[in-house]
């Protein structure tokens, strides 16, 4: 009918080329759309980027459908030291010509061996340490931990966070002995309870022994 409209859609996996909404006219004596319907044609990619070192699955494909998955992986290494692979292994084929990342990078990301003064490594052993090795660390007796006790190797050969310090210092609160007034509490306590005869006021909280003195009465 005159003036109706008409929205056309593409199905999964096709994209629309041409206008999307036509409209029922008047074109001199004529009644007609508006425009041409569009046309779909089906979402293609062309191949994925090869990377050095690394290799991606059914790379001998010249076109790779809608939502179609690549993976890479990397090559062994003719030297001492593997290949890591950086970035994202899986590849999907979003949008004409359009994967969903960058390809990944295959290279060799090694970290020095994390030695802290006067701590240990108490997870994490082994001569090398490759990429995303992780390794938790602890202070010897005496030595507090200033910075993160579990360090990452980064894809820049270097820990993340920084290393660890262990720095000479006092034990922590939970650790420590009580101070001298607080020492014989309970002795003194218990005489005053079986001393008195008259009102006792009895505190939850540990108290110098001058308040007591002077609260407590007998």
């Amino acid at each position: 009918l005159l003036k109706d409209i008409v929205t056309f859609l593409s199905s999964f996996s096709y994209y629309l080329i041409g206008t999307s909404i036509s409209h029922c006219d008047i074109s001199g004596n004529d009644v007609g759309w508006t425009d041409y319907p569009p046309t779909c044609e089906k979402i293609l990619c062309k191949p994925p980027e090869e990377i050095p070192n690394g290799k991606y699955t059914n790379s001998h494909k010249d076109v790779f459908e809608y939502s179609e998955v690549v993976t890479y992986s990397c090559d062994p290494s003719s030297g001492p030291d593997e290949y890591s692979l950086i970035g994202e292994s899986r590849l999907t084929c979003v949008g004409n010509d359009e994967w969903s990342s960058q390809p990944p990078q295959c290279k060799v990301v090694k970290c020095e061996y994390p030695a802290v003064e006067n701590g240990m490594i108490v997870s994490g052993f082994g001569p090398k340490h490759y990429y995303k090795a992780t390794v938790v660390f602890k202070c010897n007796d005496g030595f507090n931990l200033h910075g993160d006790s579990i360090v990452v190797c980064g894809e820049n050969s270097t820990w993340e966070p920084e290393l660890p310090k262990c720095i000479k210092g006092h034990p922590s609160p939970t650790d420590a002995t009580p101070p001298n007034d607080a020492e014989g509490l309970g002795i003194i306590l218990l005489l005053i309870i079986t001393l008195c005869h008259k009102a006792l006021v009895f505190y939850v909280e540990v108290l110098p022994l001058s308040i007591i003195r002077e609260e407590t009465t007998c």
